[in-house]
């Protein structure tokens, strides 16, 4: 297997940053064309299990604070955005570790379900057949593990073009990565088609980066943490909504013999084009931040920590989640607390502009493209709250 670290390096980037009014849309936007709002404005490819919810939540507050058209945030696959207008769009996404990812997603949507049985246990037989990709739905596009061969589920997620099924492992050479060098291109186009990568492991650097290049205040990228509310249960979702149930999440681990199977060749193989596009996103976080200035950048982060640490002191009480502490479903305090009704997104972001506001006082001139995709400046004024 190719050294990671050095294709890694060859292919990573400084993403350059934009201003506002290239990437925010009107709040009234009316759509020319049908669907053709979906190309525009601020675009999260939301890979499942990858801090998907922070990152929606993020998304959504930018817009929101703003004043911009909400942003995208759906479970979408990248080809989804191809012919996004690059000039009217902000395109990111975010990138955590393959074994991180693969094994909260197994846990997540594999072991906390509504109907428990034998396939459900958390035992290592059940973890090491989803990591083979021997157990049912272990290729789905939104609650698998793995890509049918297409070099790692996060690659195959976030690619703005299709990447043929068994283009790069298959199981018949397990230890094999097939055809590398096009596994490489493909990772380098992801690298390329976006205009930012969230990385999980850094995500408060990441997070300054994107206030940095969107041209916003780092207080717009300040979410509450939701898990110090010591959530144990997820939404299990009926119809109507008010039908569903919460049911108890499952705490993720990593035996012996599953931490063993995660430094395999075959693990690695399989997921070679992740492994290269979580250290190629490193390498360009790393970029980006020279590229801005490490003082300046510094000095934003120590300014980010600060905002953080006090909208979750105050804030805390405020975040409601669609399942509450004791597992009960409490839909009307969700629907208060975060940005869409039976989500974790933005929540306490009521008390968090409130909090942020006092603390922060800023003027905002509030740039957007407008229906015809002309520049129109909006003074703070105009949006008294």
């Amino acid at each position: 297997m190719q050294c990671i670290a050095f294709e890694a390096t060859k292919m990573a980037r400084a993403f350059p940053g934009r201003d506002r009014s290239s990437w925010c849309l009107a709040p009234n936007l009316i759509p020319v064309r049908k669907n053709s709002i979906l190309r525009q404005g601020l675009i999260l490819t939301k890979v499942p299990k990858a801090a998907s919810s922070t990152s929606a939540g993020v998304a959504l507050r930018i817009t929101d604070r703003n004043r911009c058209h909400p942003a995208q945030w759906e479970h979408r696959l990248g080809s989804f955005y191809s012919s996004r207008l690059y000039d009217k769009s902000f395109l990111f996404t975010s990138i955590r570790a393959p074994d991180e990812r693969a094994i909260s997603s197994i846990f997540y949507h594999k072991f906390s379900v509504n109907r428990p049985g034998p396939d459900t246990l958390p035992t290592d037989q059940n973890i090491l057949r989803e990591l083979r990709g021997h157990a049912k739905g272990s290729f789905s596009d939104h609650t698998g593990t793995l890509s049918p061969g297409q070099g790692g589920f996060t690659l195959q997620y976030a690619s703005l073009t299709s990447i043929p099924d068994h283009s790069a492992w298959d199981e018949t050479q397990p230890d094999i990565v097939k055809y590398p060098e096009q596994v490489l291109a493909n990772v380098k186009r992801v690298v390329d088609d976006y205009d930012m990568l969230l990385v999980v492991d850094r995500m408060d650097e990441s997070l300054v980066v994107l206030s940095l290049l969107l041209g916003v205040d780092v207080g717009d990228v300040v979410v509450a943490d939701s898990k110090i509310t010591g959530e144990t249960y997820r939404m299990w979702k009926n119809k109507p909504i008010e039908n569903s149930v919460c049911i108890p999440t499952k705490k993720s681990f990593k035996s012996d013999a599953v931490a063993s199977f995660l430094e395999s060749d075959q693990w690695r193989a399989s997921n070679y084009g992740d492994y290269v596009l979580h250290a190629a996103a490193h390498k360009s976080l790393e970029l980006t931040i020279e590229q801005i200035g490490r003082e300046k950048f510094e000095a934003t982060l120590t300014e980010y920590k600060r905002l953080k640490t006090i909208a979750n002191d105050r804030c805390a009480h405020q975040i409601h989640l669609p399942c509450g502490p004791e597992g009960q479903l409490q839909l009307d305090k969700n629907k208060q607390s975060c940005y869409i009704l039976a989500k974790d997104f933005g929540c306490a972001h009521g008390c968090i502009d409130a909090v942020l506001d006092k603390e922060r006082p800023i003027k905002r001139d509030y740039n957007f493209i407008d229906v015809q995709g002309e520049l129109s400046e909006f003074k703070a004024s105009l949006y008294a709250r």
